[in-house]
């Protein structure tokens, strides 16, 4: 009997639970699942600022390594300062179907060589920190459109409005309408509902302890 390939294998991914996700990040992986069970791995997921990005990718990896048996995932980042914020993250993630720690499960290393450790299965890697000079461009215009990593002249980016980056030409078209995104009033109430009921928990336990908080 042969084994099952990745493609086949991405099929047992399984509904999303959305206990303790936000409504933008069940978006996000919902539509990540169901891009690449149809065999479409070219993705790109925008969210906005404060979202929990770095928490709904590793939730992501999560159900890849347990679900579909992934192997080995590479976390790439562009700052040693990005690679360490990661890590804590991946520290401290606890999935909603298991009391122990993401890395109590799996193991996540940030790589410092090329070396690759054969009994880890997350690694954490920055893109050429040290000399921007060798990074090399995956983009070509006939013949590579969509590749990942492009290089832009001083006087491409000038002549842009408001000197943006515009990377709308990495997006998937299997993924839903990108606009269809948190409004920032949205944002700013469910901050605010995060806050009230954080402030909810610490006046019972000041309670308990026989403090009146206002």
């Amino acid at each position: 009997m042969f084994a099952r390939s990745l493609r086949d294998r991405l099929q047992d991914l399984p509904a999303l639970d959305p206990t303790g996700l936000r409504a933008c990040q069940i978006d996000a992986i919902t539509n990540l699942d169901a891009s690449l069970k149809a065999a479409k791995p070219r993705i790109l997921v925008q969210m906005a600022t404060g979202s929990g990005k770095t928490f709904t990718a590793i939730t992501s990896i999560y159900r890849l390594l347990k679900h579909a048996r992934v192997r080995r995932v590479l976390f790439l980042v562009d700052t040693r300062n990005l690679g360490e914020q990661a890590e804590q993250e991946f520290l401290a993630y606890t999935p909603s179907d298991d009391n122990r720690k993401f890395t109590e499960l799996y193991t996540v290393t940030r790589l410092a060589s090329s070396h690759l450790p054969t009994d880890a299965e997350v690694f954490i890697a920055c893109c050429n920190p040290d000399n921007r000079h060798k990074r090399k461009e995956t983009w070509h215009a006939e013949k590579n459109p969509t590749g990942r990593w492009r290089k832009f002249t001083h006087a491409e980016l000038a002549a842009r409005d408001k000197t943006s980056l515009d990377l709308f030409w990495l997006k998937d078209d299997s993924l839903a309408d990108l606009d269809n995104l948190p409004e920032p009033a949205d944002l700013a109430e469910e901050i605010i509902e995060n806050i009230e009921a954080g402030l909810a928990n610490f006046r019972t336990v000041a309670a308990s302890l026989g403090k009146s908080v206002p």
